[in-house]
């Protein structure tokens, strides 16, 4: 499997890609994944998204040059840069686009933080970092909240949907920080519920979120 050739679900292999269960894990949501998105052009090394003529080709190059977060963030062994904001969500937000058009820096600090691996394979049972679906999904949750709620509007711009993913990002990083990194709290747990779970509440944090995002702009 080649970076750049996946889909929404499985992307994020390249930071996971020596993690045979997170392998395993990922394929099995391929399998049962229904849309056109998820498959890759044929011939291409390219998700079908970057077929796409209405996705401008700073989105798409911010995709390809994921990598380029290890470097910025100085990725030692056995950590793994996260994106705050994944990869995958790039292809399906039009907010996250947007804010890319306008400057959002996704593969910089402003997007990223190093986490421990999780790998039971590997014997890294200390880690926090693989598979992370159930993440992913929340924040494409989020970021497809605020584009039903303001791109109709007469006055929206791309500078507000930079300002939201900033505002989102910003949160993400400090929650990854300490629930994940400071707790202990695998990351694709940070908005399960219960005993040794992250616990936060979709709503509750893009409402904060939101607030935080109209006194700022």
């Amino acid at each position: 499997m080649e970076k750049g050739g996946v889909s929404r679900f499985v992307d994020d292999l390249v930071e996971i890609s020596d993690d045979v269960d997170a392998l395993k894990a990922k394929f099995d949501e391929l399998d049962l994944a229904p849309t056109a998105n998820n498959i890759i052009n044929k011939g291409s090394k390219d998700p079908a998204w970057f077929s796409n003529p209405n996705i401008s080709q700073a989105a798409k190059d911010a995709a390809k040059n994921r990598s380029q977060l290890r470097k910025n963030l100085k990725t030692l062994a056995g950590d793994e840069a996260h994106h705050a904001l994944p990869i995958s969500a790039i292809g399906e937000s039009k907010i996250y686009q947007d804010a890319i058009d306008v400057g959002f820096e996704v593969n910089t600090k402003a997007n990223g933080i190093n986490i421990k691996k999780f790998s039971k394979s590997l014997g890294l049972t200390d880690g926090v970092h693989a598979s992370h679906p159930l993440y992913n999904r929340v924040i494409d949750g989020m970021l497809e909240r605020f584009r039903v709620e303001f791109t109709h509007l007469p006055t929206y711009t791309k500078s507000m949907a930079k300002k939201f993913t900033e505002e989102l990002s910003t949160r993400m990083l400090k929650e990854l920080d300490i629930l994940s990194k400071q707790k202990g709290i695998k990351v694709d747990d940070l908005f399960r519920q219960g005993e040794g779970m992250g616990n936060l509440v979709p709503d509750t944090v893009y409402n904060e979120i939101l607030k935080s995002f109209y006194k700022k702009y």
